[in-house]
């Protein structure tokens, strides 16, 4: 009989490991779908409502995964998702200098701080947690960019166009 307990002892540890594991990363998939789905939506009211009589509609996005042409059409029938790609022209901000690199970094810190070692509870996770974006906030943590607009007008020179022949007027 001991040995029976043991076994459910172990089963239901495996269980609420693999459980712990796989939480997350359903919430991850399941929260990337909505909000892939209301970009593809704001996309679209941009598109048909508040700018329906401009020829092309320029974006300017982050590198965030769900912001590609193929997201509308995950969200919406081919002839009307080939029907806004069409309008819109999308570029995209520097993968360097995005608001994710941001999060990333914060998540980078947070990972080699109060998530550095084992954590028994989820209670527990959040204290640590909060108590670790406290003390972030109150030292008023931002982040140093090194990446200058004159580095930028050099790395990405090949991004702007050049008028062959140009001469400035002064």
């Amino acid at each position: 009989m001991q040995v029976l307990n043991s076994i459910g002892q172990a089963l239901f540890t495996s269980f609420s490991m693999l459980w712990e594991i796989l939480w997350p990363i359903v919430l991850g998939f399941t929260l990337s779908g909505i909000v892939q789905a209301v970009v593809s939506h704001q996309t679209q009211e941009l598109v048909d409502v508040h700018y329906s009589h401009a020829e092309k509609l320029v974006l300017v996005l982050d590198n965030l995964n769900t912001h590609t042409p193929a997201a509308l059409y995950e969200v919406f029938p081919p002839a009307d998702a080939r029907r806004l790609v069409e309008k819109l022209e999308i570029h995209y901000t520097p993968k360097h200098g995005s608001w994710l690199n941001m999060a990333e970094i914060e998540l980078s810190v947070l990972s080699q701080h109060p998530l550095s070692q084992r954590i028994g509870t989820q209670a527990e996770l959040q204290r640590q947690v909060e108590a670790w974006q406290k003390r972030r906030n109150q030292q008023a943590v931002t982040v140093d960019w090194r990446f200058t607009t004159e580095g930028a007008r050099i790395k990405l020179k090949h991004l702007y166009p050049s008028i062959e022949g140009w001469q400035s007027s002064s």
